[in-house]
């Protein structure tokens, strides 16, 4: 078998979040995309296991039960088919310790992954002390 038709008989999976050189490759018809995303379903699992395990969030809905039917309909729509954007928004959820803290942030979503990590960011550096200073060392 000659080199060509070796080279001809090559399939390459790349994976990746969507990057803009890689978005223009797709757009030249050059590569094929296929999106792979998590279920509903499975976020909705997930943030029933990690309801049951938050024990801070799990008192903070016990003063406001309502909060969460708002936690396991929300954050699965939230987390836009990502499991580590589903994880950002219950940490996020779990560090508050009043209802109120938790409704607004139910109100207001970070938009994506980036604004997701912000918010953990920011959260670490108010912890202050050596937890904050590995973390924030860690994320440079």
């Amino acid at each position: 078998m000659d080199r060509d038709a070796r080279i001809r008989n090559v399939n390459i999976m790349i994976t990746t979040r969507p990057e803009f050189n890689i978005e223009e490759l797709r757009l030249s018809g050059k590569i094929v995309t296929l999106e792979i995303t998590a279920s509903k379903k499975d976020l909705l699992e997930f943030v029933k296991v990690r309801l049951e395990r938050e024990r801070k969030l799990q008192q903070v809905i016990r003063r406001k039960p309502e909060l969460e039917s708002r936690i396991l309909k929300e954050v699965p729509e939230d987390a836009q088919g990502m499991f580590l954007l589903a994880q950002l928004l219950m940490a996020d959820l779990a560090a508050s310790s009043r209802p109120s803290e938790v409704a607004a942030k139910l109100d207001n979503p970070p938009e994506n992954l980036d604004q997701a990590y912000d918010a953990s960011y920011s959260r670490i550096e108010l912890q202050g002390g050596d937890e904050a200073l590995c973390a924030c060392a860690h994320h440079l």
